[in-house]
């Protein structure tokens, strides 16, 4: 599965929205699925992540890697777990002083098809609903851009 959303959000500054995409502890208060997320290294502007994400009864544990390029954006990629894939990129534009692009976009494949299968019929549009806790999470704790 491979999704891709943008949206500008006005009166913010690319500095503010990459700090709140950066803020990895803090998915599991605005994230969909998120539960927990605990970071176990960290080594210049890389660090590796303990996730777990689920819905329901169903759990996914796994280890990621987080790239920052601050703040141009954030590389993100599970390095075991239940995925043959899973990569997510947070890329942060100015479009002035005081508004800033942002594209998420989202690919995953899992080892096992029936994984897949199931995670593909509960996390349609997924990427929507990313985007909008993250809007909901700017908006609470960002100073608009004066």
């Amino acid at each position: 599965m491979r999704v891709h959303i943008e949206k500008v959000f006005g009166n913010f500054r690319r500095d503010q929205l990459f700090a709140v995409a950066a803020d990895i502890e803090s998915y599991p208060e605005f994230l969909p699925l998120c539960i927990a997320a605990r970071i176990v290294k960290r080594h210049g502007d890389r660090m590796q992540v303990d996730n777990v994400f689920g819905l329901g009864g169903m759990r996914a544990k796994f280890r990621s890697e987080a790239v920052f390029d601050e703040p141009e954006g954030i590389h993100i990629c599970s390095v075991d777990g239940p995925f043959r894939r899973l990569e997510i990129n947070w890329r942060f534009q100015a479009v002035d002083d005081q508004a800033t692009r942002v594209a998420f976009s989202l690919e995953q494949s899992f080892r096992s098809g029936i994984t897949g299968t199931v995670t593909g019929l509960f996390t349609q549009g997924i990427e929507r609903q990313i985007i909008g806790s993250f809007e909901n999470r700017v908006l609470a704790v960002c100073q608009p851009a004066a």
